[in-house]
């Protein structure tokens, strides 16, 4: 068996018709996986700070968020509920 035929066999069915988010789609390895998920007949969203159709693999649909910034808030959230007396 070639090794497409095994990963089309072995996740076809698991990721099919699927809703998959991708962190790092630009990246090399979201890249790939976006694409390899895409060829599975997943719906692929790739998340990444500069994200667009032109910079993400074709099928992809593409949503820019700063993580980074997003988690810096929580953080920041949750060292204001531990202070003392909160």
């Amino acid at each position: 068996m070639k090794q497409v035929d095994f990963w089309q066999t072995k996740f076809n069915p698991v990721f099919a018709g699927r809703r998959v988010l991708v962190t790092g789609a630009t990246g090399f390895v979201g890249g790939h996986l976006c694409r390899a998920l895409i060829e599975l007949g997943a719906e692929v969203h790739g998340l990444a700070r500069r994200a667009s159709k032109s910079t993400l693999v074709p099928g992809c649909q593409p949503w820019a968020v700063d993580l980074m910034d997003a988690l810096g808030r929580i953080i920041n959230w949750l060292v204001f509920l531990t202070e003392p007396g909160f």
